[in-house]
């Protein structure tokens, strides 16, 4: 079963990687204070705290930004289900994954088609279909966990060996927060 699964996992890899060459986007650096439209996707396992994610789209909010969710939920059975409904978080499950591991869903197609003003990708865990989402999206900027062999980020924060989600939204902030853009003079 482990190989059957490598071997799809293989296969869609090679697939995503040809798809991001042919995705025509423009990379932009935005501080936190200039984005406007930010779109956030994370893994929804039982090691992530929902009330980190809620608390970080609150601030996102509070300057004055629209935000978008999106989880990954490996197995369901492990997660909470009233505490998921009380996000107001899209999410989807392995059943929304065709053979070859992509995500399909409408709110799926809607959130790669938005041009967001800065992607979290706050996918700790390395999972497939959240790489998917976030190499595929039109954001400008897009900002994650260090990964040497990460191509799709453009910003990306070293965090220790086993980062919390927590760490890794404090440590974006901060460093979101001290972007400038040059004035033209």
């Amino acid at each position: 079963m482990k190989f059957a699964f490598r071997y799809r996992l293989r296969v869609a890899e090679r697939r995503l990687d040809r798809k991001c060459v042919a995705l025509p986007r423009k990379k932009e650096t935005f501080s936190l204070a200039e984005a406007r439209e930010i779109g956030i996707v994370f893994e929804a396992s039982p090691t992530v705290n929902l009330e980190d994610i809620k608390q970080f789209v609150q601030q996102l909010e509070e300057m004055q930004a629209k935000v978008f969710v999106i989880g990954y939920l490996d197995d369901i059975k492990k997660i909470d289900e009233n505490a998921l409904m009380r996000t107001g978080f899209n999410y989807f499950t392995g059943k929304n994954l065709t053979f070859f591991l992509k995500p399909v869903s409408p709110f799926i197609e809607d959130f790669l088609n938005r041009k967001f003003d800065i992607l979290f990708d706050l996918n700790l865990e390395n999972s497939f279909p959240l790489r998917y989402i976030a190499s595929l999206s039109k954001a400008g900027m897009k900002v994650g966990k260090y990964d040497d062999h990460c191509d799709y980020l453009d910003f990306m924060i070293k965090t220790e060996t086993k980062p919390s989600m927590a760490y890794l939204i404090e440590q974006s902030m901060f460093y979101l927060n001290m972007i400038r853009k040059p004035v033209n003079v």
